[in-house]
Order: C-alpha cells, then sequence, then structure tokens
C-alpha cells in the first residue's frame, strides 16, 4: 500500500447556527473551510476519493473561471490575446490585485471617447431637422425634395443628374434654389429659438 492509499478524504460541509441547533451537531467539530471562493463554518464529512473528487471538481473549476477573469488579457506575440501568468499583486496595471479601471485606462493613454448618449441625441436632432427642411420642401417645391433626400443619403450630384435626366447645370441650379428655401426656412424665428 502507498501512502496515498491511507489517504483520508473529507468533503466540507457547510453549517449555520441553526442547523447544529436543529441537528444537535458538536460545535467543537465545526471549522472554517474554504467552499469554492468563499469561506465558511463547516463540518468535515469523511469520504472516498471518488466522492472528494466528484463534489469538488465542480468547485475547483469555478475557483479558476473566476482567477483567469481577473487575470489580464495580453499579447500572445501572435496577434492574438491570452490571459496574463504573472503575478497581479506585482502587476503595476493592476492596483490591490482587482482588474485595472476603465477611468484609470483613459486618464494612462488620454484617450477620450464621444459619449453615446450625445451622438444618439445629435442623430436625433439631425433627424428631425432633416424630416424639418424635407416637409418645407415638399410644400414649397416638390421636385427637389427628392435631391434634398439624395443628397443626405451620400449620393454625388453627378449620379443624382443621371437618375434624374437633367444634365448637372440644371442640377446646380435646382441645388441653389434647394439651399436658398433651406436657408430662408432656418432664419425663421420660431425655429432659431
Amino acid at each position: 500500500m502507498t501512502n496515498s492509499d491511507n489517504q483520508k478524504y473529507f468533503i466540507p460541509m457547510e453549517v449555520t447556527k441553526e442547523t447544529i441547533k436543529d441537528f444537535n451537531l458538536d460545535s467543537s467539530q465545526v471549522v472554517p473551510a474554504k467552499i469554492g471562493n468563499k469561506i465558511v463554518s463547516a463540518i468535515m464529512v469523511p469520504a472516498t476519493k471518488e466522492q472528494y473528487e466528484a463534489f469538488m471538481q465542480p468547485l475547483w473549476a469555478e475557483m479558476k473561471r473566476e482567477e483567469r477573469s481577473r487575470r489580464c488579457t495580453v499579447s500572445d506575440g501572435k496577434g492574438k490575446l491570452k490571459r496574463c501568468e504573472l503575478d497581479c499583486k506585482a502587476c503595476e496595471k493592476m492596483k490591490d490585485g482587482a482588474p485595472l479601471s476603465l477611468e484609470s485606462f483613459f486618464e494612462e493613454t488620454e484617450l477620450e471617447f464621444e459619449d453615446p448618449d450625445a451622438n444618439q441625441c445629435e442623430a436625433i436632432l439631425t433627424a428631425m431637422l432633416f424630416e424639418d427642411l424635407l416637409e418645407k420642401l415638399r410644400s414649397q417645391a416638390p421636385e427637389l425634395a427628392p435631391i434634398f433626400e439624395m443628397l443626405y443619403d451620400g449620393e454625388s450630384q453627378r449620379t443624382i443628374a443621371t437618375i434624374i435626366g437633367k444634365p448637372q447645370s440644371s442640377l446646380n441650379y435646382m441645388v441653389k434654389r434647394m439651399e436658398k428655401i433651406i436657408q430662408q426656412h432656418i432664419k425663421r424665428d420660431d425655429f432659431a429659438k
């Protein structure tokens, strides 16, 4: 028989004061034990090696997952990322063993990102202005509304001239007329407020 054959296995079973009282457990047998990533009060239940491993393997996997999730991702030198294998407590990119915050990352790199809510507001206001101007063109010069829509969608004037079947010079005149109507509409007192 080898030494490992004689080894005894114990599974920690979490207990509370109520459990100890309800089941008349000996409080001297209650010990602190680590179950997963937390330390709890437990009694140690004897088990076979197979029972012990079956009980503990999911806990070990959870502990390993949580430990990996706290690690930084770094380049593997081949254009891909891998989890850092260095000591997190000694890492200058970590504070108190906790992952680096986005705020400190932005401070270090001096990167700035626009507020997504501000972009959304700007997009909504742009869409509202576009609809307002399009409505004005439809009421004053209906033939210019589709040209305005195509310009807004990014079509070139050459493409628009081909689509509407007019020469470039005629389209230039129509665009100037459209700009004049839009400028007059924007200068209104109630719109400027």
